[in-house]
């Protein structure tokens, strides 16, 4: 079961996305499993967690900064809450 939905979110990323952001999320995904990440401020860890999420955050902002994002998000309905017909 899980391989199936592996395959399926690999091939969704492929398709919707492209070739580049599935290397990326590989790429993303395997970072993740061998730095050890941690919250706590004392560890001695948390420099390199924090250098590490930093990092992550930060190309994953440029990326959506950029224009096939931009294009693929604006495609996306989004409700408005807040009509600005007044009543």
């Amino acid at each position: 079961m899980f391989s199936t939905l592996a395959i399926g979110v690999i091939l969704f990323t492929l398709a919707r996305f492209g070739m580049l952001a599935l290397i990326v999320s590989w790429t993303v995904a395997g970072v993740l499993e061998d730095i050890p990440l941690t919250f706590n401020a004392g560890s001695m860890f948390a420099p390199s967690s924090d250098v590490l999420l930093a990092v992550i955050v930060g190309v994953a902002v440029y990326g959506c900064r950029t224009e096939p994002c931009r294009a693929a998000v604006a495609q996306w309905k989004v409700p408005r809450l807040i009509s600005s017909a007044p009543a």
